[in-house]
C-alpha cells in the first residue's frame, strides 16, 4: 500500500472533496480486482456527445469608437491625416446612432498654465468643428479641455485631444401620421 503525505491547500482540497475520497473501503472496494469480477456487467452506453462549443462573440458594428490626434506646439490646426482619422471615426454604421461624444484636449506643459488650459480648449473646439462637419449631432458632443500635462517624456504626445464615441443599434422611428 503506498502512503502519501499530503500538507496544506492539497490536504484541505481533499479533505473537502465531494465522494468516496476519505469514506471508509468496503470489502468489495479494498480489492477492486475481486469486486469487479463479482459484479455484473453493466449494460453498455451511449457514448457521451462532446458538448457544443459557444459560437464566438460577434464584434458588434455599433462598439465603441476612439481617436486621438496630435497637434504641433502652439497650434490647433488638424493635419489632413488627422481630419481623416477623425472622419473614419466619426462614420459609423447606418444601423447605429451615435449617443455621446467626449472630446478632451490637452496641451504639453511649456508656456503658462492659462495660456495651455486655452490652449486645449479652442484645440477640442477645432476637433468638434471636424466631427460635426462629418455628421455628428454637436448636441451629442462634450468638450472638455484639461490644459497642460506631463504624462509622457515627449511634448509632443502631450499636445492632443482624445476623442470618445458611443455608439448603438438605432431604434427605427414610427412613421408621422
Amino acid at each position: 500500500m503506498t502512503r502519501f503525505l499530503l500538507s496544506g491547500a492539497a490536504a484541505m482540497a481533499l479533505a473537502l472533496a465531494p465522494g468516496p475520497a476519505l469514506a471508509k473501503r468496503s470489502p468489495e472496494t479494498a480489492n477492486p480486482t475481486a469486486a469487479a469480477a463479482q459484479a455484473p456487467a453493466a449494460p453498455p452506453q451511449a457514448p457521451a456527445t462532446a458538448p457544443q462549443a459557444a459560437p464566438a462573440p460577434q464584434a458588434s458594428a455599433c462598439d465603441a469608437r476612439a481617436a486621438t490626434v496630435y497637434f504641433d506646439a502652439n497650434s490647433t490646426t488638424l493635419s489632413a491625416e488627422s481630419e481623416a482619422a477623425l472622419a473614419q471615426t466619426a462614420d459609423g454604421p447606418e444601423t447605429c446612432a451615435i449617443q455621446s461624444v467626449t472630446v478632451t484636449g490637452f496641451a504639453d506643459a511649456s508656456g503658462e498654465a492659462a495660456y495651455n488650459r486655452a490652449l486645449s480648449e479652442r484645440r477640442s473646439a477645432a476637433v468638434r468643428d471636424v466631427l460635426v462637419r462629418e455628421g455628428v449631432p454637436r448636441e451629442a458632443i462634450t468638450v472638455a479641455a484639461h490644459g497642460e500635462v506631463a504624462e509622457s517624456a515627449d511634448p509632443a504626445r502631450d499636445r492632443r485631444v482624445e476623442v470618445q464615441i458611443v455608439m448603438s443599434a438605432a431604434v427605427a422611428q414610427p412613421a408621422a401620421s
